[in-house]
């Protein structure tokens, strides 16, 4: 916007002083830069993406896009333009700041992140999380199944081999001398007969018909002499 003016000396009717002053107003639109980043932004390592900072506005226009864009160990990296292509190796977020300036001077910024992923890494817990639990599962219960079968093999006793009937020779029991008998009274009992080669010489006692040796002198199970 231009103003000119006439300045005219005190006579009548005036007379114009030399020369015409003018001046020239420039108007800016101040406070009407906006600033958008985009994002976030999620890519993997080495791979490039393309930063978008499109939807920044400016009354007068935008002059410039400056980017800033800080490592996750503080290492600070930049980029210039409306959509500037990018690359990290490093795996972690970053942090990108966005600075637009419009053709007045004003500017505004704007910031968002940028998370850099392994190849090939990134994904695969998330995938198959549920294989990792089957794992673990198999494993507990294959413990489980291994203690509980030790556990019953010591509980469970060992039974001695039966001697079969024909391999046992029963003797009946012999008088005491000397003192009153325990064996109920009857009809005399025939001495014991001697075993056949091989087989165990026993007979019953009188008191609780236990079988024992014949050369025990008493029972082992009620205590009544033999």
């Amino acid at each position: 916007m231009s103003v000119s003016s006439v300045a005219r000396d005190a006579s009548s009717p005036g007379l114009a002083l030399d020369p015409e002053y003018s001046a020239t107003f420039t108007t800016s639109a101040t406070g009407a830069v906006v600033a958008d980043a985009g994002g976030p932004y999620s890519i993997q390592s080495g791979v490039s993406i393309q930063l978008d900072g499109s939807l920044s506005v400016a009354a007068a226009g935008i002059d410039t896009w400056s980017w800033e864009i800080t490592a996750p160990g503080g290492a600070v990296s930049f980029a210039s333009g409306e959509r500037p292509n990018v690359q990290f190796a490093v795996v972690g977020q970053y942090t990108v700041l966005l600075r637009v300036t419009d053709v007045l001077g004003n500017s505004a910024t704007d910031s968002t992140t940028l998370t850099v992923t392994a190849i090939g890494g990134s994904n695969f817990l998330a995938d198959y999380w549920w294989l990792f639990v089957i794992l673990i599962l198999g494993v507990v219960g294959g413990l489980i199944f291994l203690l509980a079968g030790k556990r019953r093999k010591k509980d469970e006793e060992t039974m001695p081999p039966e001697v079969p009937p024909e391999y046992v020779e029963t003797v009946p029991p012999a008088r005491v001398t000397g003192g009153p008998s325990l064996a109920p009274r009857g009809p005399p009992v025939a001495p014991p007969v001697g075993a056949a080669p091989g087989k165990p010489m026993t007979r019953e006692c009188p008191t609780c018909g236990t079988i024992v040796d014949t050369t025990d002198t008493e029972c082992f199970m009620c205590g009544s002499r033999l």
